[in-house]
């Protein structure tokens, strides 16, 4: 059997947890994150047969079906889980427990069977750890003595987040979605994309408050304990309904669709549904980047140092990218992964080879690299196709269509000084004697070394060192 647990700690009261985690109202706010999931008909007393309404999307019509197992107020919370009448049932656990300054929240979903259980496992941990990670800590926040809104509170419905400018901080005890969260050191190094003399400023806006992204400090900054990968992007890509329309989805269309993977001098095939199974570290890329001198695009070789090893690339574009998820600590990456062969809903099939996968330990991401403007209808729909395929099997799916005007530039600031660095001078140790009196600017945290034109070099490096970050964390701008 297959089972998913999540654990995440929250600066707020048990009682507080517990009324978002089963006042119906509050629910529908935080589990907006994910496929809807309003409930109906829910009551804490056992016996309760109560559903959750999602959006619905081929091959499922949107509507969960539970019954309440157990109820111990406000410790225990069970219940059983059907995504369709005919499944057997499969048991969520949610148990609270007090923990010095908050509550910790285990979460736990288990009784998968087979391999198509395994699949379910891990997308709906996937799409759960969301919910928790991004749409319960807003909601908490935000829950007065009375266990309601606050009056004036901005969730007033399903999908709005908190007002721009108003960080939400929670202890999460892991976190793997399309954001991606970056690693300690790197995490606080995008916090401070506005530093001067060390990463290079943007002037103006992002447009993150128009996403109604949770950010804090000036327009342009990214929050340091919540960044992740997708928030370095500008302009975002987002796959729409209309994307996934020409695409066959239809009853079974996991196993319709084919991958084909290239495993040592063998091209091995099979089916989206097992795609999660496949052994990534034997595999080498689909296909061969094409040279020749008359190409617009730059093929290539780069060193990754998390991985210790050198990877392709087909163009600058995923050479950036490369260079972006090394500061994510990856384990392990592949250039043109496999060939997705997908029908659609006129009957036709077609073929499309992501750019890029890569392995974290929290779990897999396909990537697509496009510069916003060279992305045409056709292209729309291989994306979408991806990304279904993607989901399928409890991986990520994201598009790079383009980079904040800042990214780029802390990225290479950050390259020259991310291996390692002897300190016979002992800078490191003054750097971080003085940040631990309070935040002050980059310039001058520098400056207060005994040889600041080399102290630059080491507190660089500080920041982009896992482990060091949570020392130097806040913002030096």
């Amino acid at each position: 059997m297959s089972e998913s647990r999540i654990v995440c700690d929250y600066p707020y009261p048990v009682i507080t947890v517990w009324r978002a985690l089963t006042d119906p109202a509050l629910v529908a706010l935080w589990t907006s994150t994910g496929q809807g999931g309003r409930p109906e008909g829910f009551k804490t007393e056992v016996g309760t047969k109560f559903r959750y309404i999602g959006k619905p999307f081929p091959g499922w019509d949107g509507i969960v079906r539970c019954e309440v197992l157990a109820v111990d107020e406000p410790a225990l919370l069970r219940y059983d889980w059907r995504n369709k009448e005919t499944d057997q049932p499969t048991m969520v656990t949610n148990i609270l427990a007090e923990i010095p300054g908050g509550t910790r929240l285990t979460w736990e979903h288990t009784g998968f069977r087979g391999i198509e259980g395994a699949f379910m496992s891990r997308l709906l941990g996937r799409v759960r750890r969301k919910m928790l990670t991004e749409g319960l800590p807003p909601v908490l926040a935000d829950i007065g003595d009375d266990g309601r809104l606050r009056p004036g509170s901005t969730l007033s419905g399903p999908g709005q987040r908190v007002a721009p400018g108003r960080l939400i901080s929670a202890n999460l005890a892991s976190g793997f979605h399309r954001c991606w969260p970056l690693r300690a050191g790197t995490r606080d190094l995008f916090a401070l994309m506005q530093v001067r003399g060390t990463c290079h400023a943007s002037s103006g806006g992002s447009g993150m408050a128009a996403r109604n992204r949770v950010i804090a400090g000036p327009v342009g900054a990214v929050p340091a304990d919540g960044c992740g990968l997708s928030d370095l992007l500008d302009p975002a890509y987002a796959i729409g309904e209309r994307d996934r329309e020409p695409l066959d989805l239809a009853e079974g269309w996991a196993r319709r669709w084919v991958t084909r993977w290239q495993a040592g001098k063998s091209a091995v095939s099979c089916p989206v549904r097992e795609m999660g199974e496949v052994l990534v570290s034997g595999c080498r890329p689909v296909r061969r980047f094409s040279w020749s001198t008359a190409q617009r695009h730059r093929p290539g070789l780069a060193a990754v140092v998390s991985t210790g090893r050198l990877h392709g690339f087909e163009s600058l574009a995923e050479q950036r990218l490369l260079l972006a998820l090394d500061f994510l600590g990856v384990v392990d990456l592949l250039a043109q992964p496999m060939a997705l062969k997908f029908t659609t809903s006129s009957g036709g099939t077609s073929e499309h080879v992501p750019d890029l996968l890569a392995v974290t330990r929290d779990g897999v991401l396909l990537i697509d690299v496009r510069p916003a403007d060279r992305i045409a209808p056709a292209d729309r729909v291989k994306f979408a196709a991806t990304e279904e395929a993607a989901l399928s099997c409890g991986w990520g799916y994201l598009v790079v269509a383009g980079w904040r005007a800042q990214v780029q530039a802390s990225l290479d600031a950050l390259s020259a000084q991310r291996r390692p660095l002897s300190d016979p001078l002992g800078l490191q140790e003054q750097l971080l004697d003085t940040v631990r009196g309070g935040e002050l600017p980059f310039g001058d945290l520098v400056r207060r070394t005994d040889y600041p034109v080399i102290g630059r070099a080491h507190a660089i490096h500080l920041l982009c060192t896992a482990g060091s970050g949570w020392t130097l964390r806040g913002r030096y701008s």
